[in-house]
């Protein structure tokens, strides 16, 4: 199958062989949406929102070995050198986006850098969103790795503190970079490493707060 969106800038993609998903590649049943889910809400690790399950690529090993399969395999057609970092895994089609964050472990809401749809077992949407002035972005990294993930804590750290200040009021405001920044103006705070800091001082507390 002919890739159907490539936005990807230098790279043109021709015909090339496609995955077979079904029978032995990735199990019996995947077929079926309701299977997907169940598998989906099975998983120990992972943020599972309404329409698909994410997970970090450290992750992967977590996963049921249907859905762990179905990963790799989207991994390995994937037409460039895309390095997926989050894997997007629908819970009622047979499909598989893969999502690079190339800051997730130095950025404490990396931006989305490209991404490929994988369906089917083939590529049906590839984009580069590297340029894009207002990119998506990721909060509660602890959710999508493993307990045992050598920065879980500091991810998990960082939420809670984030929750505290009330900067999740309003999800539907933060999923983009400049969302977020204005989200921290708001509440006169700012993030270095992936700790918070106060930016202004507010009367009265000399001092205290977010910084000690």
């Amino acid at each position: 199958m002919l890739c159907t969106q490539c936005h990807f800038p230098g790279v043109e993609i021709h015909w090339y062989t496609c995955v077979s998903w079904t029978g032995g590649e990735l199990g019996e049943g995947l077929d079926s949406y309701k299977m997907r889910d169940l598998l989906c809400r099975r998983a120990p690790v992972g943020k599972l929102m309404p329409d698909a399950l994410y997970i970090h690529r450290s992750a992967l090993a977590t996963l049921p070995p249907e859905l762990r399969r179905e990963c790799e395999a989207a991994a390995r057609i994937c037409p460039v050198p895309l390095e997926p970092t989050v894997f997007k895994i629908s819970r009622r089609l047979k499909r598989v986006t893969l999502l690079s964050y190339p800051a997730f472990e130095v950025d404490a809401h990396p931006s989305l850098a490209a991404y490929a749809v994988v369906e089917n077992g083939c590529v049906t949407n590839l984009v580069d969103c590297s340029s894009r002035k207002n990119p998506p972005i990721l909060h509660r990294k602890e959710l999508f790795v493993a307990s045992n993930h050598p920065q879980f804590l500091s991810f998990q750290q960082l939420t809670q503190v984030e929750e505290l200040q009330g900067l999740y009021q309003y999800p539907a405001r933060i999923g983009t970079r400049n969302g977020w920044a204005d989200a921290l103006k708001r509440a006169g705070v700012e993030i270095v490493g992936h700790e918070l800091h106060t930016t202004v001082r507010k009367p009265g507390l000399q001092g205290r707060g977010l910084d000690g």
